[in-house]
């Protein structure tokens, strides 16, 4: 990392951790703090109930002990599952309020992080870090996942923690994936790709980072609650998110066929895996994770059958990628880049209470079909 992000970085864990203590020892003194709820409140409150021993994902107690922090809005449900709750454990030793804080330093911690991260890795200058600070903090995704609270952004934490390690520590690599638990929906197409390359390239070291990363978040998952795991089939089965409409490729086949047709929206899924699978077995003996991550995690996007605008915060992969070229070649190229983007968030501010968000459904397959027919040389140098 970058000195400057590095420092960056080191000061928002520092606030956290002063938030930390200090809500511990005076929590009351946070109950002033504007704060948004949602979807950090969910969870804390999901969290809460399964260390009762209480089920987390029926509706009727959610809210309940919901509206202990947000008498006003019912939530949603908590569709994450346990690997969310087991990240969420550890703040419900605070109160809600310095919680909530304490989570946005983190965010913002992880978001420069990341974007230093990408940039350093894709080959971009020093000169421009401060264009990719804005970027990681006021493009639509990163805006949405903080203002929400949101667990997206461990997901690309996860990733570009797997795509800079992979080659010089393995089991650290392994580690950053298993935080793909926390939001495995989006990623299922990477996920069976991932496991097809440990097993034809005998990647022990990322396997064993992987399971322990996995036995950790769900020992942290089952604290006060054995049943969880089984309580979240439950729900999935009996409840699906049918009553959603998440800005995907499988939303729009209901829109065609019917709303009730809950099972097509697992049709771009099934296409992407087969595209996938093929395109591993192309590239297999020059395969290299950073250079194939931006497309596949577009497509892997593309193919979710659940997802929302703060989950194209892996985007960032592909963004960055050409976004530093550009840089590299005429310096000028940060200013319409970063144009694009808060302009996009514009456009997210602008149409958040005026429609619902499954207008962004053209936004994936714009990006992906541009990346995808980008020249080579925009991708790759």
């Amino acid at each position: 990392m970058n000195s400057s992000s590095r420092l960056l970085v080191q000061a928002f864990l520092f606030l956290a951790t002063c938030t930390a203590i200090f809500g511990f020892v005076s929590p009351r003194s946070f109950d002033s703090i504007p704060r948004t709820v949602p979807d950090f409140g969910v969870y804390y409150s999901a969290a809460k109930l399964s260390q009762r021993g209480i089920n987390p994902f029926n509706r009727d107690t959610l809210q309940a002990e919901y509206r202990s922090i947000d008498p006003t809005t019912p939530p949603m449900h908590a569709n994450s599952g346990p690997g969310t709750l087991g990240v969420t454990m550890p703040f419900t030793g605070l109160d809600f309020a310095p919680a909530r804080l304490v989570w946005l330093f983190l965010q913002i911690a992880m978001l420069i992080y990341c974007g230093d991260v990408l940039w350093q890795m894709y080959g971009g200058t020093d000169t421009h870090l401060p264009f990719v600070w804005l970027v990681m903090l006021g493009s639509y995704p990163c805006v949405q996942t903080l203002w929400l609270g949101q667990y997206s952004v461990l997901v690309l934490t996860g990733f570009v923690t797997f795509a800079k390690f992979s080659n010089t520590l393995p089991f650290l690599a392994g580690l950053g994936l298993s935080l793909l638990l926390v939001k495995p929906q989006n990623q299922l197409l990477v996920i069976a790709l991932g496991t097809i390359w440990m097993i034809d390239r005998r990647q022990g070291r990322i396997f064993a980072g992987l399971l322990l990363g996995t036995v950790a978040l769900s020992a942290l998952a089952t604290l006060g609650n054995p049943a969880i795991f089984s309580q979240y089939f439950h729900m999935l089965t009996n409840e699906p998110p049918t009553s959603y409409w998440p800005p995907v490729l499988g939303s729009l086949f209901r829109v065609g066929f019917g709303p009730q047709h809950f099972s097509l929206t697992f049709v771009p899924l099934g296409l992407g895996l087969l595209w996938a699978i093929a395109h591993y077995y192309r590239h297999r003996e020059t395969w290299h994770w950073l250079d194939r991550l931006p497309l596949l995690l577009l497509v892997s996007y593309l193919a979710s059958p659940y997802g929302w605008a703060y989950d194209h915060l892996v985007f960032l992969f592909a963004y960055f990628q050409v976004a530093a070229i550009a840089c590299r070649r005429s310096a000028v190229w940060w200013l319409p880049l970063l144009g694009f983007q808060f302009a996009m968030t514009g456009y997210y501010f602008f149409m958040l209470n005026r429609a619902e968000e499954f207008h962004w459904v053209w936004l994936a397959p714009t990006v992906t079909i541009a990346y995808a027919l980008a020249p080579h040389k925009m991708r790759n140098s």
